[in-house]
């Protein structure tokens, strides 16, 4: 071993029998790299006890092994939805297996300036958008600069990058028809934010439902919630303001779910009895609530797993390619069948 305290490069060569240059593509993940030199310069690598100095890889214009992990709604839902902690999780069964890092960045309007200077200053391979907005230009700028990006939930602007999506407009349709058949007559919507691409389209497939039916539908019978339970607290009070009579409220996450709920029982509202409820995401958060919620979504989990499988593709250099899970709605106690 190396006079140096710390192993060396030169370390695990002289130990593996290889070339630096080899070992320098080993430890960059390269593809076409035989996997028996891959198998042994990692036991050399292990034997050593050599350990990969990312920082000053980053600054020779070598990679991070570092993910920007980019969220776009309120920083305190990224930790409180199980939904988004589900979407993590397979994000980081995707990423850990290479050793790729992550670090978590809430573009809002306050720190938009401080989240773009970071990853466009070399700071990450590539980017993840957990959401996306059509209100700010960060994910156009970040393939302005050709580092690799995915998205789960559909692009804007019609970018063509990597992306995982779950139908949200056939959500929608799905929780419309439902909520009528089993009886419900006057309906309302909690959206989420402004600007979200799930929440406009999860709205547009309810709304797009009820017109092909011909069923009238008030705009003011859709209240915005903005994806937190608060938010949709207050939403539900003033969707019952302007419409008491309303029988069935589509929400647009299980998380808000909870406010609804919260604000229904203060009011005086049962459900499914007075008001039934039909929720998106199918998450954890579902089972916990009383009445367990009626929820439509797809496997979070999976989807986590795969966005972060085409990250890891993007910087390979590989073709774009996208994936759109078709959802499902599981029937629980906050829905009922009326005789």
């Amino acid at each position: 071993m190396s006079t140096s305290s710390r192993p060396t490069l030169e370390d695990v060569a002289r130990v593996s029998g290889y070339s630096r240059a080899t070992i320098s593509r080993v430890i960059r993940n390269v593809d076409n790299v035989n996997p028996r030199i891959v198998l042994e310069v990692n036991k050399a690598i292990e034997k050593t006890g050599y350990r990969i100095n990312f920082a000053a890889r980053a600054l020779a214009g070598g990679s991070t092994q570092t993910i920007g992990v980019v969220f776009r709604e309120n920083f305190g839902d990224l930790f409180q939805n199980s939904y988004w902690g589900q979407v993590l999780e397979g994000v980081y069964a995707s990423l850990s297996k290479v050793n790729y890092q992550q670090v978590f960045l809430i573009n809002d309007s306050e720190h938009f300036r401080q989240v773009e200077q970071y990853l466009l200053n070399g700071h990450v391979d590539g980017v993840l958008f957990l959401s996306v907005s059509e209100e700010d230009d960060l994910l156009t700028d970040v393939i302005a600069r050709d580092i690799p990006v995915s998205v789960f939930g559909p692009a804007i602007r019609n970018v063509p990058v990597p992306y995982v999506n779950g139908d949200e407009q056939m959500g929608g349709s799905i929780a419309a028809e439902f909520l009528l058949k089993q009886g419900a007559e006057r309906l309302g919507v909690i959206s989420g934010g402004k600007g979200i691409n799930a929440s406009k389209y999860r709205t547009l497939g309810f709304t797009s439902y009820l017109e092909s039916i011909n069923y009238h539908f008030e705009k003011s019978a859709t209240q915005a919630g903005d994806f937190t339970r608060e938010g949709a607290a207050k939403a539900t009070e003033e969707l019952l303001r302007k419409h008491p009579d309303i029988d069935g409220i589509y929400v647009l996450s299980d998380l808000m779910s909870t406010g609804v709920l919260e604000k229904l029982r203060e009011l005086g509202k049962r459900v499914p009895e007075d008001i039934m409820l039909v929720s998106m995401d199918n998450s954890p958060t579902a089972l916990s609530t009383n009445p367990q919620l009626t929820s439509i979504g797809y496997n979070a989990f999976d989807g986590g797993k795969l966005l972060g499988e085409l990250i890891l593709e993007a910087i390979a250099g590989k073709p774009a390619r996208s994936v759109t899970f078709m959802p499902s709605l599981i029937e629980r106690e906050s829905t009922k069948r009326k005789k």
